[in-house]
């Protein structure tokens, strides 16, 4: 996919320019012979299926000269085209009558599938505007996310003004020192990359503080909610609906809380009228005393099959009443075009992404404008917990 986007007429031309991948496994064994081996394989099994991928539909498109035929062509982050993107934009706005393009060479964060800066910078306009005013970044991450990204010298220089509010740049030992709950609004706690997410969501299950998680497991999607609050309904005498039942059930274990059957019986009703409402009187039939004896001394945690942050988590969301969480955890790339009232860094790399720094700082300088540039109120800055790490300069210096 990358060397089809890059426009590089076969492996042989594309495999010295390959970056390395990052698995051990591959070490010593990551030859041309194997990536055309690969190839192949993937391009018989898109036959076989008679599927095609996305780099499939750009290149039939090129092929085939299609076009919608616009009158007026909008496009949007345009710093992320590869030059095969950049060849169907071609193709579309040939007869146009207006051609709106819109990017900023800063955000470029995606070379790693075929974009640069280069190629937005050097696109022929007739006209160019620049957006002089953010209505989002104050005036402390204006000053940082600018010292970050002006050491870049592939860049197009931009002068716009951060919004009136002085807005706030901390720094602080880790996470644990924080108290979340002192920060109004939303709140992205961001990573470089995806690995280090997962002792971040250890640490906020364990405190019971609701969050979404945008490159892995998200504990407010797994259904393990709403089979909470389902349980909770019928501890309070409350009926529940065949769907929540079917949810709960999925991680209840039938032995030794059901009867034989029950989980069949519900998934069948839920399937056929997920609204209907199932009275207490409905379900006790079918369950064992111990189920009643569970949610009576308050303890319906002790049937979800989930473990102990999980747990933690699911009862902190049910005591507040509230699931809708205020905490988004991801990626800087999981991001991007969003925004929160807060931002908390965690300036670490993994070793690889440190080296590729080491080798060309621009791109990192880039993941890292966009990092702070999502806050509308502050950055938090979290202290390295390792020597591979971005340096986030202080405000005004």
């Amino acid at each position: 996919d990358w060397r089809r986007q890059l426009l590089y007429p076969n492996p042989e031309a594309a495999f010295p320019h390959f970056p390395p991948p990052p698995s051990e496994r591959l070490i010593g064994i990551w030859t041309l012979a194997g990536a055309v081996r690969f190839i192949a394989v993937y391009n018989a099994w898109k036959r076989e299926t008679g599927v095609v991928d996305f780099t499939d539909m750009l290149e039939q498109v090129l092929r085939r000269q299609l076009s919608p035929e616009p009158e007026v062509l909008f496009l949007d982050e345009a710093q992320d085209c590869s030059p095969l993107q950049w060849r169907l934009i071609d193709l579309w706005s040939r007869r146009v009558m207006r051609f709106y393009l819109s990017g900023d060479d800063d955000q470029c964060l995606f070379e790693w599938s075929g974009s640069s800066p280069e190629l937005l910078l050097n696109y022929p306009a007739t006209s160019e505007r620049v957006l002089s005013q953010s209505y989002r970044v104050p005036h402390k991450v204006h000053s940082v996310a600018q010292a970050i990204i002006s050491r870049n010298k592939v860049r197009k220089e931009k002068d716009y003004k951060p919004r009136a509010a002085e807005g706030v740049i901390s720094y602080t030992p880790s996470l644990s020192s924080l108290k979340l709950s002192d920060l109004p609004g939303s709140i992205f706690i961001l990573t470089r990359n995806r690995y280090q997410l997962e002792p971040i969501a250890e640490a906020l299950m364990f405190q019971g503080v609701p969050f979404r998680n945008l490159r892995g497991p998200d504990p407010i999607n797994t259904g393990k909610l709403a089979g909470a609050q389902a349980l909770l309904q019928l501890s309070r005498g409350q009926p529940v609906t065949a769907a929540q039942m079917a949810g709960a059930i999925e991680y209840i274990p039938s032995a030794p809380y059901l009867k034989r059957g029950f989980k069949r019986v519900v998934r069948a009703l839920a399937e056929k009228s997920p609204e209907s409402e199932l009275l207490v009187s409905d379900i006790h039939d079918n369950t064992n005393p111990i189920f009643w004896e569970t949610l009576a001394r308050g303890a319906s945690m002790d049937m979800l099959q989930a473990d102990r942050k999980e747990k933690a988590l699911l009862t902190s969301i049910l005591a507040s009443g509230n699931a809708e969480p205020r905490v988004t955890i991801g990626t800087v790339h999981s991001v991007k075009g969003m925004e929160a009232s807060w931002v908390i860094l965690l300036p670490d790399m993994a070793r690889r992404t440190y080296d590729e720094f080491m080798k060309n700082p621009e791109p990192e300088r880039r993941v890292w404008y966009v990092g702070a540039t999502r806050a509308r109120e502050g950055v938090i800055v979290l202290a390295p917990q390792t020597g591979l790490s971005f340096r986030i300069p202080k405000a005004g210096g």
